[in-house]
C-alpha cells in the first residue's frame, strides 16, 4: 500500500505460539488502508515461517529483516524507518489488538489533528499485580503533554504500546535516541515512551481498551533469568536517562528534568523490589518492600506487604 494510513509495528522475536493470533488481529482491522510490518529480530523458532505465509496472503503484510538480533528497543525503530504510515502503533508479538482499533484510532487522531493519541490495555490473564491504566483523555498541548502524563499522574505511561503516534514525532524521536547503539532488553518502553512524550506538541486519549497485553513465557522481560541481569539493566537505562540531558531538543521541555528525576526514582524503587527473595527470608522481603516505598510509594507495595502479614509470611507477591 502506498499511502496507508497506520502502520503497524511488529517487533518478532521467538513468538511462534502467539504470533498467529497477532497478525489475524492485524489484518482483520476494518480499517483497511494499514501496513503490518514485522521486524525479524533473528530468533530460532518458526515465527517468521509462519509469518512468511500470512505475506501470501495479504500483501499488506512486509517482513524486514535485521542482519543480528538487536533487541526489542532498536527493532521497533528499524520498523519505523521503513514505515509509510501518517501515524504509527506499536505491537508486539506476543499480544494483539481488537478489531476495529485502528478505525477508532486513526478517525480520532485526524478528528483532534494531534501527536499521540493514548488508548486503553487489557491484560489476559487479568492479574491484581496489574493495576490498570487510567488514560489521561483530556487534549494537551505542548510541555503540559509530559506535565499531564509524568509528573501529574500516579502510574506514568511506561508502555510505547497502547499508544498512536504521527509519524514524525516517531522520526524526530529516532534522532533524539540515535546515541543509543545496545540491546537493551528491560525497560527500555520507559525510555522510548518518554522521549516521544517530551516532544510531543498535543496528544489526546480515549477510554476504549483496545490492546490487548498477554502474559507469556516467551516475552522478553520473563526471558531474564538472574536478578543481577535485571537489576544491570535497570541500572543501565537510569544512565541513559542521564545522557538524554545532553539532546538540546529534550530538555527545552520546561518539565524535561522533573520528570525524568521522577522516573529514575520509580526505577531504583523497582531495583529495591528485585531484592525481596534473597535468601527466602522473610525479613529480606519486608526489608526489600519497604526500601522500595523509601523511593517511590505504590500501592502495590503496600498491596505486597499486607498480604505477606496476614498469611504469616507464606504469600510473597
Amino acid at each position: 500500500m502506498k499511502n496507508p494510513k497506520i502502520s503497524i509495528i511488529i517487533p518478532a522475536y521467538n513468538v511462534e505460539e502467539s504470533i498467529t493470533r497477532t497478525l489475524d488481529s492485524c489484518i482483520s482491522q476494518s480499517l483497511e488502508e494499514i501496513e503490518i510490518i514485522i521486524v525479524d529480530d533473528c530468533g530460532n523458532d518458526s515465527t517468521i515461517h509462519i509469518a512468511q505465509g500470512y505475506v501470501q496472503k495479504d500483501p499488506r503484510i512486509y517482513i524486514l529483516h535485521n542482519p543480528k538480533n538487536l533487541g526489542t528497543f532498536r527493532a521497533r525503530f528499524e520498523g519505523a524507518k521503513i514505515a509509510k504510515g501518517e501515524y504509527m502503533l506499536f505491537l508486539d508479538g506476543d499480544d494483539y489488538i481488537e478489531k476495529r482499533t485502528c478505525e477508532i484510532l486513526y478517525t480520532k487522531a485526524i478528528q483532534e489533528y494531534v501527536d499521540i493519541v493514548f488508548f486503553g490495555i487489557k491484560f489476559f490473564p487479568k492479574k491484581l499485580s496489574k493495576a490498570p491504566i487510567k488514560n489521561i483523555t483530556k487534549t494537551l498541548k505542548n510541555e503540559q503533554v509530559l506535565k499531564e502524563t509524568f509528573l501529574n499522574s500516579s502510574t506514568p505511561p511506561w508502555s510505547i504500546c497502547g499508544k498512536l503516534y504521527k509519524r514524525e514525532l516517531i522520526f524526530k524521536t529516532i534522532k533524539n535516541l540515535s546515541f543509543i547503539d545496545e540491546h537493551l532488553v528491560m525497560a527500555e518502553d520507559l525510555l522510548q515512551n518518554f522521549a516521544l512524550i517530551t516532544l510531543a506538541k498535543s496528544s489526546i486519549g480515549i477510554r476504549n481498551k483496545l490492546y490487548v497485553y498477554c502474559e507469556s513465557n516467551s516475552s522478553i522481560t520473563r526471558n531474564i533469568k538472574t536478578r543481577d541481569k535485571k537489576i544491570a539493566n535497570l541500572k543501565r537505562i537510569i544512565d541513559l536517562f542521564n545522557e538524554l540531558e545532553n539532546k538540546d531538543e529534550l530538555t527545552l521541555n520546561p518539565y524535561f528534568y522533573d520528570a525524568k528525576n521522577k522516573v529514575q526514582t520509580i526505577l531504583l524503587s523497582i531495583i529495591e523490589l528485585e531484592y525481596r527473595y534473597d535468601d527466602g527470608a522473610n525479613l529480606s522481603y519486608l526489608k526489600a518492600c519497604v526500601k522500595s516505598l523509601s523511593y517511590h510509594k505504590k500501592w502495590q507495595t503496600y498491596f505486597r506487604i499486607a498480604l505477606f502479614i496476614l498469611s504469616f509470611g507464606k504469600i510473597k507477591l
